[in-house]
């Protein structure tokens, strides 16, 4: 006797079979949480197994004051070859852009692996993940010189 398992009618999505974790950053120069002083140059290591997941960082500075990102990028991975983890520079000028000089800051970095959700009124206001995405953060003390 065999059994008949029936074959689905549906297309999977991409992500099928594979989980969704969240992006994280494992690494950054120099370390996280600091304090540090900026202009200096600033990398992280950002890891996601879902190597095919193209990410998205913001950057934000005093967040509670200000909740509008000072710096958005992508983070592309090629889905055959890539690796789970990938290391981009931060602009440190962005960061400092406005700031006043020798006073305590907070610098939050947000990865997610959707898009952010542009509507204003989504909460929290620029770090809403559209759909289903995944997302973390890690953060630095820092001062920027005069």
């Amino acid at each position: 006797m065999s059994c008949v398992i029936p074959i689905p009618a549906e297309v999977e999505s991409e992500d099928a079979g594979a989980p969704n974790a969240p992006p994280i950053i494992v690494a950054s120069t120099p370390e996280m949480p600091g304090p540090i002083t900026l202009p200096q140059t600033l990398t992280v290591t950002l890891k996601d197994i879902d190597i095919a997941d193209t990410l998205y960082v913001r950057v934000f500075r005093d967040y509670d004051e200000d909740p509008r990102p000072v710096n958005t990028f992508t983070v592309l991975n090629d889905p055959v070859t890539g690796t789970a983890l990938r290391t981009r520079e931060l602009d440190p000028v962005a960061i400092c852009a406005g700031a006043t000089p020798n006073e305590d800051l907070i610098v939050d970095v947000v990865v997610a692996d959707r898009p952010f959700d542009e509507n204003t009124t989504a909460q929290p206001v620029n770090r809403k993940v559209t759909g289903n995405g995944e997302s973390s953060m890690r953060s630095w003390v820092a001062r920027c010189a005069p």
